[in-house]
């Protein structure tokens, strides 16, 4: 396995390091530890590529042809916080957190819209592509676009934060079948997406 991570494997016995050092332990995708053995300077210099994906923060890197294949987090603490308030327990807790939350927004929205769909996805003018929590019609019948977050510092993602600036200035189209009213093709009008937060 060869470069530095920026944001490191998911190492079982130790804190946030920006290169692996022999001993770490490592999980592989069925669920093994393994030791790293060591840690070398192969003299090359490559190119490499800081990675984000979107949505899924947990996957898996390698392949059978590499002979291993690690489990890695697209983490999002800072290097204080440790891997402690990371990993998969944080990851269950903050998907339950987010579910409760977006159950929560939903049932407000059917109180005062109609219409009320979850998990749109959208493409505006300049092709950029994001997923909306919720789309609705208000009593007027103006197209609603609501975001949920359930905390304070829960960022938009990159696509949500190109996505939402240009979605008020020139509107944006629904991707894919989309979900009736709100199918595929449907023009959404330039709106404010509202962000709704505990």
């Amino acid at each position: 396995m060869a470069g530095l991570y920026h944001k490191p494997p998911h190492l079982v016995n130790t804190s946030c390091v920006p290169v692996s050092t022999p001993g770490d332990l490592l999980r592989t995708h069925d669920g093994r530890h393994v030791p790293v053995e060591s840690v070398r300077d192969a003299g090359e210099t490559a190119t490499v590529y800081n990675v984000r994906i979107e949505e899924y923060h947990t996957y898996f890197v390698g392949s059978p042809d590499w002979c291993f294949s690690l489990w890695v987090h697209n983490a999002s603490y800072l290097p204080e916080e440790g891997p402690a308030n990371s990993g998969p327990g944080r990851i269950r807790e903050n998907a339950a957190q987010g579910a409760a939350w977006e159950q929560a927004v939903l049932n407000d929205l059917q109180a005062t819209q109609t219409n009320v769909v979850q998990q749109i996805t959208v493409r505006t003018p300049s092709g950029v592509r994001t997923r909306l929590d919720f789309l609705g019609n208000d009593v007027t019948g103006a197209v609603i676009a609501t975001e949920a977050k359930s905390s304070a510092t829960a960022p938009l993602t990159i696509r949500q934060t190109a996505a939402f600036p240009e979605i008020q200035r020139s509107g944006a189209i629904v991707v894919g079948a989309g979900k009736p009213p709100f199918v595929g093709g449907t023009q959404i009008p330039p709106e404010t997406v509202i962000i709704r937060r505990p």
